[in-house]
């Protein structure tokens, strides 16, 4: 009915600025985790190629979300998601047991006002890996990020058949 129509449409209206305040304040603070002092100078080179901002705003980042890095390696995305997932979200960053996993003990420890909240597993568990703490994917896992091409390399493959000409 018409009536109906009036009140969808003033409800919209009103519904817009709300949800766009809301947004808004996820991507400041986005961006404030980008342009963050702490970040190495050599992965704020790697940011015009990586677009940090619309790569993450794609992937539905919110700063209360439960993210999983997997193979942190230099810590691209670990430098951007700690301080922006601190207070509201969780990071959980997964090595592999050994040197991984040391390397990335070794950053997160020399500077834990920034990565003292991230948790850290490791695997495989078969060769001495932690995993990921038990209930953790119960309360439900949002996003899982793969790190740097050699890892993107290591995941499945899509059969060239199933993927579409552009």
């Amino acid at each position: 009915s018409w009536t109906s129509a009036r009140a969808v449409a003033a409800l919209a209206v009103i519904a817009t600025p709300i949800a766009m305040a809301g947004k808004a304040k996820s991507n400041a603070a986005l961006t404030s985790a980008v342009a963050a002092s702490h970040r190495s100078d050599a992965n704020r080179a790697r940011d015009p190629f990586r677009n940090p901002s619309a790569t993450l705003a794609f992937f539905g980042i919110k700063p209360e979300m439960k993210v999983v890095e997997l193979w942190p390696g230099g810590g691209w995305y670990t430098e951007i998601l700690a301080p922006y997932l601190a207070a509201q979200g969780k990071l959980i960053a997964a090595a592999p047991a050994g040197r991984g996993a040391e390397s990335m003990a070794k950053r997160f420890d020399a500077n834990p006002a920034l990565y003292g909240k991230v948790e850290r597993a490791n695997f495989p568990t078969v060769l001495g890996g932690t995993g990921v703490a038990p209930g953790t994917a119960e309360r439900g896992v949002e996003l899982v990020l793969p790190d740097g091409p050699q890892q993107r390399e290591r995941l499945p493959r899509v059969p060239e058949e199933l993927v579409e000409d552009q």
